[in-house]
């Protein structure tokens, strides 16, 4: 069940990151610079490609509890559960938070690229007013 819910949270990230590069194809036509927006776009696809590999081996993995004995039962599976955890801590932490992160840097290189042709935008039409106006 958790790896399934960290598999949405991927495919999630892939819509958002699809988004991203249509808006960003937009302002490149527009003439915008988009390289920042690419080499982001890239490294999250990336991280997303490792997040995806970690949860497949995550899904695979089996915890065995070993009970040496009837009075050691309970330690022997607060181990494994605390491994269990320990592992899923880890790979939501660590590798499902660096595709977030990834897709972050993404959205922000994407408005950066936006404020810098809103700048342009206006820029031209205060050049374009007071040209006007003489």
């Amino acid at each position: 069940v958790l790896t399934k819910n960290y598999l949405r949270f991927l495919d999630h990230l892939d819509r958002l990151l699809h988004r991203i590069e249509e808006r960003a194809a937009k302002f490149r036509e527009l003439g915008a610079d988009v390289s920042g927006v690419t080499s982001a776009v890239e490294a999250a696809k990336s991280a997303i490609t490792t997040a995806r590999a970690a949860v497949a081996s995550q899904e695979t993995k089996v915890y065995v509890i070993d009970i040496s004995s009837i009075e050691n039962l309970r330690a022997d599976y607060k181990r494994a559960l605390e491994e269990f955890r320990a592992d899923h801590h880890t790979l939501r932490q660590d590798v499902l938070g660096t595709a977030r992160e990834a897709i972050h840097a993404a959205i922000v290189a994407l408005k950066d690229v936006a404020r810098t042709m809103e700048k342009a935008d206006a820029d031209n039409d205060e050049g374009t007013s007071t040209s006007t106006e003489e």
